[in-house]
């Protein structure tokens, strides 16, 4: 059955040993029952797991990584043939900064998130030590695009406000330009 799979590829231009990467990502989701992993082609695998809530539990964990590069998943269903898969997009974890109080809402939340990608999941944290109040947002983003480092907010009598962005777990990354994997 489809709905305890998952197509995985490492996005990276480097080679890596498949077996290590194997084994590392089974390791590091220490899923209960395991799982096993089939070789699709160069760089695709196919992680077959022994329940659908294990799946759910590693894709709502994302991003991972390995050896500094991205691990992008894709889940399967009958309609989607693995070798027509488009890798696009990824989940990360972005905070949010420099949140004036009465921009802290899950609506703003949703609209910054959107701004940047698709908004999987929003949490508003006050006042934590000195840094602030913030948002920590897991944003469905393109790995083919530019990472963000902030926007400006237009926030009612405080004019337009800059929101610096953070991101947890982050893979190889050019920061020049910003791009997923690209490392000139």
């Amino acid at each position: 059955e489809w709905d305890v799979c998952l197509l995985v590829r490492l996005w990276t231009s480097k080679t890596f040993n498949r077996e290590i990467f194997k084994s590392t990502v089974l390791s590091i989701w220490r899923l209960p029952i395991g799982a096993h992993c089939k070789d699709i082609r160069n760089n695709l695998l196919l992680f077959i797991l022994n329940k659908k809530g294990d799946r759910e539990w590693v894709i709502r964990r994302e991003p991972w990584l390995f050896d500094k590069c991205l691990v992008v998943m894709q889940e399967l269903n009958d309609e989607i043939n693995p070798s027509h898969v488009v890798w696009e997009t990824c989940s990360l974890r972005i905070r949010v900064f420099r949140l004036p109080l009465v921009c802290l809402s899950k609506q703003v939340g949703r609209l910054i998130g959107n701004s940047i990608g698709l908004t999987e999941d929003i949490e508003c944290i006050k006042e934590k030590g000195n840094m602030g109040n913030f948002f920590r947002l897991r944003v469905k983003v393109s790995i083919k695009e530019p990472l963000r480092k902030g926007i400006n907010l237009s926030c009612g009598c405080l004019g337009k406000v800059w929101l610096t962005f953070k991101h947890k777990k982050l893979p190889n990354l050019c920061y020049v330009f910003g791009y997923l994997g690209h490392m000139e």
